[in-house]
């Protein structure tokens, strides 16, 4: 039986009223762990939440079986725009879940920001979550944050290679700050966003990477950003805007 949410599974427990009816459910900062989180995919599927619109699960333990089951749950509730995940414990072969948000059967479709900084997603991680974006995972993502997991040159260019072929359509802020990118990281997200990625994006966030300071690198980036909306960061913390921030409940109400 779960540690912490000992009673999702049972029909009388008042988060499943709540999963039913709120916008929002919060859990962030509550200890949850793998089994906690199955039990919220379980009560997810029972409640079929039409109005659930966020979740928040920042500053957990969450790992591979956590993800899995989460978004095993995600067609119960097609309204989702908002999932949290900053600060837990998601590495490479976690994202492998990721591939079944995509085709006819898989949930996720209406969601607009994803946050998963702060996390141990690495290259092999950006690579297996870039291949499920390739296969239709994902469509209105809007707000992706990979800040500060470990991605390098190899994990970028996936991604940037996924955006650069349709993936993703609408996505306005991509955030990559204090990883591992080098220039040809950089040089990879050059050629996608000649290619059309982002076309109608914002912000784009690529400081504290390794890439050389004022090289060719950043300087092809830096073109390919002529004569559109999207403007990026090399430094940090980047200009905070009016929408900066996904306004996320408690200590998640900052940037990053």
């Amino acid at each position: 039986r779960p540690r912490r949410l000992p009673t999702l599974e049972l029909g009388a427990y008042d988060a499943e009223d709540a999963l039913a009816h709120d916008a929002c459910f919060h859990a962030s900062d509550s200890a949850l762990d793998d089994e906690d989180v199955r039990s919220l995919g379980l009560a997810l599927t029972k409640a079929a939440p039409a109005s659930l619109k966020s979740i928040h699960l920042g500053g957990n333990a969450l790992r591979g079986g956590s993800l899995a089951a989460l978004l095993a749950a995600l067609p119960a509730a097609p309204a989702l725009e908002t999932l949290w995940l900053a600060d837990n414990e998601l590495d490479g072969a976690a994202m492998a879940a990721f591939a079944m948000c995509t085709g006819n059967g898989g949930g996720g479709g209406a969601l607009k920001h994803l946050s998963l900084q702060r996390n141990r997603v690495g290259d092999d991680g950006a690579a297996s979550f870039a291949a499920a974006l390739a296969g239709g995972a994902l469509p209105a993502l809007e707000l992706l944050y990979l800040g500060e997991n470990e991605v390098g040159d190899a994990g970028a260019t996936a991604l940037a290679e996924a955006l650069r072929e349709g993936a993703c359509p609408k996505l306005r802020r991509l955030g990559l700050q204090a990883n591992r990118l080098g220039d040809g990281a950089l040089e990879a997200l050059a050629a996608a966003l000649r290619a059309g990625a982002m076309k109608g994006g914002e912000f784009l966030y690529v400081g504290g990477n390794p890439f050389t300071p004022a090289g060719e690198a950043r300087d092809a980036l830096c073109e390919s950003l002529r004569g559109g909306p999207l403007q990026c960061h090399f430094g940090w913390p980047p200009p905070k805007t009016k929408s900066f921030l996904i306004t996320p409940p408690d200590r998640y109400a900052r940037a990053w």
